[in-house]
Formats: C-alpha cells, sequence, structure tokens
C-alpha cells in the first residue's frame, strides 16, 4: 500500500536482505539488488551501502563483507501501521478470515490506538446497501471453510438454493459495487467438459470439506478467457479532472487495452463476462459525461436507455 511505501520501499528490501546475507560477496550483493530491485538500483545502491562515509552498514574483510549490526534488521511496525491495521479489524468483511477470538486479541494489542477512520465516514452512494450477510455466523463458517479448500485444493460439498452437489472451489472475488463476494466452482462432471459455476456466496446455505478429495487442477485464467464476451466493451475516456485516473482505479480487476487519441482522450478495451455486464455498466455511468461508450452497439443503447430512465426520475 502507499502509506506504507517508504517503510517497506524496493531499497530497504534490499539493504535487508544483503544484511541477512552477510558475510557475502559483492558478487552476492550485486544479485540480489539484480534481482530484487529496480534497473538503476545498482548505480544507486552498491555505492550507498559499501561506502563507509555513506551508510556505513557493512565493513570488509579480505573479499567478504560483514554486517556492522549487532542484531538482524526489522522493520518497526509504525503508529500508521496499527491505526490503520485497527481500522481494518473493524471491518465487516474481516471476520471471514479471522476467528473472533483472534479479532479480539488483536483488538487488545491495538487498544491505545484510534482507528484512521469508521465505515459511518463513507456514503457509497453508487454500491448495493444490503451486501452479503458478513455478520451472520452461517456465512462466515461457509466462507473460512471454502478459504481452506481454496489453500488445501480440497473438494467441498456445497449446498446451493437447497441443492447439494460436490465442487472443488478455485477462486473468490469480490464485488465492490454489489458487496458480495462470488466463488468459481467446478464438480467432477464439469471438469471433463471444461466447464464451471458461479456461485453468490450469500445463496450458499452450507459448505463442507471433504478432507483427501482432490480434482485436478483447472486454468481458471484460460476458462474467464473463453467464457468472456466476443466483443469487448470500447470507451473513450476524456482526460479531464482526473478522469483517466478514477477510470484506471476503478477498472483495475478488469483485462483492458488503452490507446491515446487527440485532444486528451483515451480509448479503452475492456474484457468482460456475461455476469459483469451490469456491474461494468453502473461504473460506467458513475464516471458521468467524461466517459463515452463506443462498442458493441447493444451495449451503447443500453447506456442511453438507463441515462434516460435516470433523467425521467430527475425531471
Amino acid at each position: 500500500m502507499e502509506i506504507f511505501h517508504e517503510l517497506y520501499g524496493r531499497y530497504y528490501q534490499n539493504v535487508t536482505r544483503i544484511l541477512l546475507e552477510t558475510p557475502c560477496t559483492r558478487e552476492v550483493m550485486e544479485k540480489i539488488i539484480k534481482e530484487q530491485g529496480f534497473e538503476e538500483s545498482l548505480l544507486f545502491l552498491l555505492p550507498k551501502i559499501t561506502d563507509k562515509a555513506e551508510w556505513n552498514l557493512l565493513e570488509k574483510e579480505e573479499d567478504l563483507w560483514y554486517s556492522k549490526l549487532l542484531y538482524e534488521p526489522y522493520t518497526p511496525t509504525t503508529k500508521l501501521e496499527r491505526r490503520w491495521m485497527k481500522t481494518q479489524l473493524n471491518d465487516r468483511r474481516v471476520r471471514l478470515f479471522l476467528s473472533e477470538d483472534l479479532r479480539e486479541q488483536f483488538l487488545e494489542s491495538l487498544k491505545e490506538e484510534k482507528p484512521l477512520y469508521q465505515e459511518s465516514d463513507f456514503d457509497f452512494f453508487d454500491r448495493n446497501k444490503t451486501g452479503d450477510p458478513y455478520e451472520k455466523e452461517s456465512y462466515q463458517k461457509a466462507m473460512r471453510t471454502i478459504l481452506r479448500a481454496l489453500y488445501r485444493r480440497e473438494e467441498t460439498e456445497i449446498t446451493y438454493q437447497n441443492k447439494k452437489e460436490r465442487y472443488l472451489p478455485l477462486r473468490l472475488s469480490y464485488s465492490m459495487k454489489e458487496d458480495c463476494f462470488r466463488l468459481y466452482a467446478v464438480s467432477k462432471n464439469q471438469t471433463a467438459k471444461g466447464q464451471m459455476t458461479i456461485f453468490l456466496m450469500s445463496r450458499v446455505t452450507e459448505v463442507k470439506a471433504l478432507d483427501g478429495r482432490i480434482i485436478p487442477d483447472v486454468d481458471v485464467q484460460q476458462w474467464m478467457k473463453e467464457r468472456r464476451e466476443e466483443k469487448p466493451a470500447v470507451v473513450r475516456v476524456h482526460d479531464e479532472r482526473k478522469a483517466l485516473e478514477r477510470f484506471m482505479i476503478q477498472m483495475t480487476d478488469y483485462e483492458k487495452e488503452t490507446q491515446e487519441e487527440k485532444d486528451d482522450c483515451v480509448c479503452v478495451r475492456i474484457f468482460y463476462r456475461p455476469e459483469q455486464r451490469g456491474e461494468l455498466l453502473e461504473r460506467f455511468l458513475s464516471m458521468g459525461p467524461m466517459l463515452e461508450v463506443l462498442e458493441p452497439q447493444e451495449l451503447r443503447l443500453e447506456m442511453k436507455k438507463r441515462i434516460r430512465d435516470q433523467v425521467r426520475r430527475f425531471f
């Protein structure tokens, strides 16, 4: 994250790794910097770390360099970090990933810190106000079972709309607009046919782990590419008032291609799947007059219809 960039930046990581690697040769330090740093890191970093007049962290004996530190280097936890962590622990979704006991332990260790912000500080006017039932115990239990199965590559028995079937969970995705999680999973029958099922986690009533039952790996990325809409969405973004930056941040979870045009405009091709269509249109609408849908024609007509409907509501 940007707020930790200076503390956890690549230069700090490189120096830490070199200090932990000592005693080592200059060649080893060069290799570490080349692997972990930027293109210009070798020119900047090596003189700084080897020159006593600069950082004075190393000393040389014959062909080896030794750390002058009495202890192994570590990165301290800053006040900003602790406040950010407390904010995250107060998020409704954190209970999906942490047990309540562990969450309480973390909160106790951060009791002196003030959260950076509260959820009540924000008004999400363009987000589904219901979202998934994160506080519901059965939902939390199902999510944790899915997460464990994802990590272990284990088969599960999923009850969805009163139907039970065995699936291998492959991926969880979160929609900011709808405030919900989706699960991509495959059954044994679907594996042979190259098919997959997408579950709304809010409608999953129960998940049971079937220890030791493994289904062969499925190429999720390839499956998603094969099931994209035949025609990508093509839009023109007018780069005024940082509109392009806002648009790119909104579309980070979509595969896209960009091409610069005249008059500070950028043409963007966005690849999406059928179930993403509604959310995609909502994101386009949130850009207002800074975005124009060019293709495909049916998507452009749908945008026009939604805009007309909005106008009728206000005028």
